[in-house]
C-alpha cells in the first residue's frame, strides 16, 4: 500500500483522537482484500486473565516440535514440501549484486500465488548476491536459499523503492524516533497470509540483508522523517517457519511478528553491530501467540528480543495480547536488553518461557519495562537456566519508570497502572560484575507482585539489590536480597 501524498498530509496534520481514528481506518483498507486471519478482540479493554495458567514442560522422550507453542489442528506439517519448485534465474534474475531483480521476485511471487491451491511452489534462490526491491510473500510458498545465496535489499540511497505504509494500529504512528505516522514497508513482508517457510542450506552463508547502513547513518544525523523498514514482518499471518540462515543488517527491528500465530523461527543468526545500529532488534513477537524461538544466535544493536503488544493508548484500544512465546537455547549480546519484555505491552503480555540461554553484551540481561501510562499487564513469565555474562548494567531488571509515551494519546488517556505479576527467575547465574545486578522498581499505585527467585546468584557473591514498592520470596539467592522478598508479604518498599 502507498498512500497519496494528499492522505499522508491528512492524517499527519489530524488531532491526535481523529489520527488515531484514521490509522486505524486505514489499517482496516489496507487488509480489505481478504479477511484477516487473526481479526482485533472487541470489547473493553484488555484485563489480566483470573487464573495464571502454567507452561507445559517437555515430557521424556519428545521431539522438539512436539514441545512448541504450535497448532497442530491447523498446521499439523511443520516446513512441509511443496507440488512445484522454481528457480529466481526463470524469472529473469541475476545474482551479480548490482542488477535490480524486484520484477523478477514479484513474478515468482505471482506463480506462487497460482500454486497457492495445487501444493504450493519453493521457489530456489541459487548462490550469489539477488539485489532487490521491498517485495511481498504469498501463502503456501516456501523460499530455500542455497549456499551462498544473499538477498540483498536495496538500500537507504533508493528508498524511492520502499513503498510507505499506514502505522500499525496497535501504534498510532511511528517508531524509532520519529513520529510521523507512517512507517517504510518491510523488505521481506507477508500481510494475510498462512503457511511461510523461508529456510537456508547454510545458516553461515545463506542470508537476507537488510543494507541497513545508509538507514543507520541517516537517523544518527537526525534526518530520519519516517519510520524505517524491518527486515521481515509479518502481520495478520499463521504458520509461519524461518530456519536455519543468518538475517542481517536490518535497517530497524529484524524480525517482526504482528497480529500473527503459530511461529517458529530456529537456527538463525541474526545480526547488526552493536554500536550504531539503532532500533535492530533481533526477534520482535508484538501482538502474537505460540511464537518459538530456538537455538539461534543474537547480536544487534539493540534488543536481542523484545516481546512486545503496542504502545500505550493505540495497543490498549487493537487490545491483542502477545501469549504462549517459548524461547529456548538463544544467544543474545546486545547493548539494551538480551531479552527484554516491553516498554510497548498495552495489549498484555502472558505464558512466557525462556530457559537455557546466555544473555552477553554490555546492556541489561534480563529486563521487563513499562510505565504507569503503558496500562496492560505482563503475567506469568519464567526465565529458567540462564547465565549472564559481559558489562551489564543490570543484570535482572524489571521497571515501570520506563519514558517514551505514544505522542497520539491525548489528556483522557489515564490507564490503570499495569499489572506485573506472577514472574519467576530460576536457575539464573551471573558472571560479570553489575555493581546493582538487580534492580526491581515498581509503582506505589500498583506494586509488582508474585515475584520469585530461585537459586538466582552473582558469582563473586557480591553487589546489590534496589527495590521498590514489589513482593514476591527468595530461595537460594546471593547476595541476600531486599526486604521485600524476605519478610511478610505486606512489606512494600525497601
Amino acid at each position: 500500500l502507498l498512500p497519496h501524498a494528499a492522505t499522508v498530509g491528512a492524517v499527519a496534520r489530524a488531532p491526535k483522537r481523529a489520527r488515531l481514528a484514521a490509522v486505524a481506518h486505514a489499517a482496516a483498507a489496507a487488509a480489505a482484500a481478504s479477511t484477516p486471519l487473526l481479526a482485533r478482540a472487541d470489547g473493553p479493554l484488555v484485563t489480566p486473565p483470573r487464573e495464571i495458567r502454567r507452561l507445559p514442560k517437555a515430557a521424556s522422550g519428545k521431539s522438539e516440535d512436539e514441545d512448541l507453542f504450535w497448532d497442530f489442528r491447523l498446521h499439523p506439517t511443520i516446513a512441509p514440501e511443496r507440488k512445484h519448485t522454481a528457480d529466481i534465474r526463470s524469472f529473469g534474475a541475476v545474482g551479480d549484486n548490482s542488477t535490480l531483480n524486484t520484477a523478477a521476485f514479484e513474478a515468482a511471487m505471482k506463480a506462487a500465488e497460482a500454486y497457492g491451491t495445487d501444493g504450493g511452489m519453493s521457489l530456489i534462490i541459487p548462490s550469489g548476491v539477488w539485489l532487490t526491491a521491498p517485495f511481498n510473500l504469498t501463502s503456501h510458498l516456501t523460499i530455500h536459499l542455497n549456499k551462498g545465496a544473499t538477498i540483498l535489499a536495496a538500500g537507504e540511497d533508493r528508498r524511492d523503492l520502499w513503498p510507505v505504509l499506514p502505522p500499525l494500529p496497535s501504534y498510532g504512528t511511528g517508531r524509532g524516533g520519529t513520529h510521523i505516522p507512517f512507517r517504510y514497508c518491510p523488505f521481506v513482508g507477508g500481510f494475510n497470509v498462512t503457511d511461510i517457510v523461508i529456510e537456508g542450506e547454510d545458516k553461515h552463508t545463506s542470508v537476507i540483508d537488510g543494507n541497513g547502513w545508509g538507514w543507520w547513518n541517516k537517523r544518527q544525523q537526525g534526518k530520519q522523517d519516517i519510520t524505517r523498514g524491518r527486515l521481515v514482518e509479518f502481520l495478520w499471518s499463521d504458520g509461519i517457519v524461518i530456519q536455519n540462515l543468518t538475517l542481517q543488517n536490518s535497517p530497524f527491528w529484524t524480525t517482526h511478528f504482528v497480529y500473527s500465530a503459530n511461529i517458529l523461527a530456529r537456527d538463525l543468526m541474526i545480526l547488526a553491530p552493536t554500536h550504531g545500529a539503532p532500533n535492530t532488534d533481533g526477534f520482535d513477537p508484538d501482538s502474537s501467540e505460540n511464537v518459538n524461538l530456538l537455538n539461534t544466535f543474537i547480536s544487534t544493536g539493540d534488543d536481542g528480543v523484545a516481546i512486545k503488544s503496542g504502545w500505550d493508548c493505540a495497543g490498549a484500544m487493537y487490545g491483542r495480547p502477545t501469549r504462549n512465546v517459548l524461547i529456548r537455547n538463544i544467544t543474545a549480546i546486545s547493548n539494551a536488553g538480551s531479552i527484554s519484555i516491553g516498554s510497548e505491552m498495552s495489549g498484555g503480555v502472558e505464558n512466557i518461557l525462556v530457559e537455557d540461554s546466555f544473555a552477553l553484551g554490555d546492556g541489561d540481561g534480563l529486563h521487563i519495562k513499562s510505565s504507569i501510562l503503558r496500562g496492560g499487564y505482563v503475567v506469568n513469565v519464567t526465565f529458567n537456566n540462564i547465565v549472564i555474562d559481559g558489562e551489564k548494567k543490570i543484570a535482572l531488571r524489571m521497571n515501570e519508570d520506563y519514558t517514551s509515551p505514544n505522542p497520539t494519546c491525548d489528556s483522557s488517556w489515564h490507564p490503570d497502572p499495569p499489572v506485573i505479576d506472577s514472574i519467576t527467575f530460576r536457575n539464573i547465574r551471573i558472571l560479570g560484575h553489575p555493581s546493582t545486578p538487580f534492580k526491581f522498581l515498581g509503582l506505589a499505585e500498583k506494586n509488582m507482585t508474585n515475584i520469585k527467585l530461585y537459586n538466582v546468584s552473582t558469582v563473586d557473591k557480591q553487589g546489590n539489590f534496589l527495590c521498590e514498592y514489589v513482593t514476591g520470596t527468595a530461595t537460594g539467592v546471593v547476595p541476600t536480597p531486599c526486604d521485600s522478598f524476605l519478610d511478610s508479604p505486606s512489606k512494600r518498599h525497601h
